[in-house]
């Protein structure tokens, strides 16, 4: 019995372990794509252009909504998690447009 709960324990904190991995790979991947925000952030506001692009916006979504379904993932899901990075980057070009008006 104790075995059997040693190896269920020694499993269970490898699965931890893979998971705790993919995590800071996903954060690793988050900060690259802040950092391509801050960018177009940089670019909308030089070029006085809207942060809100709702075409576009809706566009993400929907092919990002596909490709969820492909993997088979939950649509609904993959929206969130897009829907939570548009709003991050949003923030971020916000951030980028005070930024540029503060510095003229």
């Amino acid at each position: 019995m104790i075995s059997e709960l040693y190896v269920v324990d020694n499993d269970l904190t490898s699965l931890r372990a893979k998971i705790r991995q993919l995590d800071e790979q996903l954060l690793a991947i988050v900060a690259r794509r802040q950092m391509l925000a801050r960018e177009i952030g940089e670019f909308k506001s030089a070029h006085n252009l809207p942060i809100v692009e709702e075409e576009i916006e809706h566009e993400i979504i929907s092919s990002r909504r596909s490709h969820a379904n492909q993997l088979g993932l939950d649509e609904n899901s993959a929206e969130e998690i897009i829907r939570t990075l548009i709003t991050l980057s949003r923030r971020l070009q916000a951030q980028c447009r005070k930024s540029k008006n503060k510095g003229s």
